[in-house]
């Protein structure tokens, strides 16, 4: 009896400090939950793990934006799902700390099965933060891909995706 307590304690204690390093997101719909995982690395902070599962827990998505090094990965900075449930929007920056500028986003399409690198499609981001609207809008700061100036930029996932 006495080594079951031992063994319930030190599994306790386990998953208390892996939860610590573990988000989870919920989508407005509640079909789906994205997970943004920490992977410590003995040199660094955390890089970090994206998985989604679907309500009964099959993997529908899993990445990692870890590095060999732990100092050229990437970290999530912020996370949302889009009000629609359709998209995990999440913005990163450099494990490493390499341009501080840049915070390069991505979004995941439940409906397309993939992820998507926002600098691929409206211009580099130069910033973390974001704000989901209406059903599927995306503000944010970066620079334009045709002359590189710096403004607001907003976006339907939705729209740009299509057109890709």
């Amino acid at each position: 009896m006495r080594i079951s307590k031992i063994t319930l304690i030190v599994v306790l204690f386990a998953n208390i400090a892996a939860g610590q390093n573990k988000r989870e997101f919920v989508a407005p719909n509640r079909d789906v939950r994205a997970y943004v995982v920490g992977l410590k690395h003995r040199k660094a902070n955390s890089e970090s793990q994206i998985k989604i599962v679907d309500q009964g827990g099959k993997v529908l998505f899993d990445t990692s934006f870890a590095s060999m090094d732990g100092e050229h990965g990437l970290v999530v900075v912020n996370a949302s799902w889009t009000p629609n449930s359709q998209f995990f929007v999440f913005s990163t920056s450099s494990s490493g700390g390499h341009q501080p500028w840049h915070s390069p986003t991505f979004f995941y399409s439940t409906k397309a099965k993939k992820l998507f690198y926002l600098d691929d499609l409206i211009g580099v981001i130069t910033t973390s933060d974001f704000v989901l609207s209406g059903e599927d809008s995306l503000y944010t700061v970066g620079m334009r891909k045709d002359d590189l100036d710096e403004e607001d930029l907003a976006v339907s996932l939705s729209s740009i995706i299509h057109r890709k």
